[in-house]
């Protein structure tokens, strides 16, 4: 109710990206349709976080915990490393046979450890971060009542 202007500013920009990227989509600017939900996916959490610590910080004038902070920092390096060695180090190519696809695998960096595999362990270490983060986001909310918590 109090921040209307607020919540029509963050849908029409989430609207807006999705928007770009189903005209993209269509257009055919994306090889593959994985990438290209993990794309919006990825987009939408990120504005949605933006969103959330803006008003929790700024607006609202609250905490956020230590431990929250250490996760939020640690799930962005893991999402910085993996995305770094998923676009950087092209290992499978979903939009040709299998057969051309292996003909792109690499060395392996780790002993049977090879980039693929790194970056499916790092992103799957930071999407678990991410969760440990959305759950502990409130935790200095825990002594207030609940009908103190401003919606």
């Amino acid at each position: 109710p109090g921040n209307s202007g607020r919540t029509k500013a963050v849908v029409s920009t989430q609207s807006t990206g999705t928007i770009i990227l189903a005209i993209t989509g269509v257009k055919g600017m994306w090889r593959d349709h994985s990438m290209y939900n993990v794309v919006a996916i990825v987009i939408d959490i990120s504005l949605y976080l933006a969103y959330y610590f803006i008003n929790k910080l700024a607006i609202r004038k609250e905490k956020v915990m230590r431990s929250t902070v250490v996760v939020l920092t640690s799930a962005a390096i893991l999402w910085l490393l993996s995305s770094m060695i998923f676009l950087f180090t092209r290992s499978i190519d979903t939009s040709v046979s299998p057969a051309e696809s292996r003909a792109l695998n690499r060395e392996c960096l780790l002993g049977p450890i090879d980039s693929h595999d790194m970056w499916h362990c790092l992103s799957a270490l930071s999407m678990f971060l991410t969760e440990i983060l959305l759950l502990n986001l409130d935790d200095d909310q825990m002594e207030v009542k609940t009908v103190e918590i401003y919606f």
